[in-house]
């Protein structure tokens, strides 16, 4: 799975509607969109703390997701990373419940009052549940981080929702602890390839300049 599935499915309850409401996971979902794009070597990031992007390639991927941003983002092309999470033509939303649903992990349904609120029950727990033994894995030092495992870590931080999606009696850890175990794996490896470089830069830039910001003033 794409960062930003793993992401949109921590981010959902089985019941389909969201772990947190009135949160800011639309800049999550485009920040892990943009991170999967560099993994997949389609973007890199120059410059420094807020960093502009370059388009290195739009073959589209075969994924939904991936496909609508790179027939979006030559619009945006050498702009601030920062500037792209609250564009909303970067939505990468329908093409994860496109994918997931096609996948048969998901389905589409109406819920919430009156039943006028789009919902995503789970149908098949299975890639959560193996996706979240890997992330409680990752924290405890048992398994490598990879590059993956390390953004969707640190942006879930980023959007302040580690201790409700990652809970105390699954991880052991206090909140207080999870935080600096996440911020230590965040830091990488310096030695990390271009990709690893890259991609690291757009989680700085997503935390740093957007989502961090917004948490703290709502």
């Amino acid at each position: 799975m794409l960062i930003c599935e793993e992401l949109f499915l921590l981010l959902t309850k089985d019941s389909g509607t969201p772990e947190v409401w009135g949160g800011n996971e639309d800049y999550g979902l485009r920040g892990a969109l943009l991170a999967d794009l560099a993994l997949h070597q389609r973007l890199t990031v120059e410059g420094g703390t807020d960093p502009r992007f370059r388009l290195l390639d739009t073959t589209p991927t075969g994924h939904p997701a991936m496909d609508h941003a790179l027939a979006a983002l030559p619009a945006k092309d050498g702009k601030r990373v920062s500037s792209l999470m609250s564009w909303t033509r970067l939505d990468p939303r329908p093409g994860i419940v496109s994918s997931l649903a096609s996948a048969g992990t998901i389905s589409v349904a109406k819920g919430g009052f009156l039943g006028m609120q789009t919902i995503y029950p789970t149908l098949n727990p299975g890639p959560e549940q193996a996706l979240r033994q890997r992330l409680y894995a990752v924290l405890h030092g048992q398994v490598v981080p990879t590059q993956a495992d390390r953004t969707l870590l640190a942006v879930l931080q980023g959007l302040g929702h580690t201790s409700t999606v990652l809970p105390r009696q699954h991880t052991g850890m206090s909140g207080r602890d999870l935080k600096r175990r996440i911020t230590e794996l965040a830091k990488g490896d310096p030695a990390g390839d271009a990709v690893s470089r890259a991609v690291e830069a757009v989680d700085a830039a997503l935390i740093t300049a957007v989502i961090v910001p917004t948490v703290v003033t709502s």
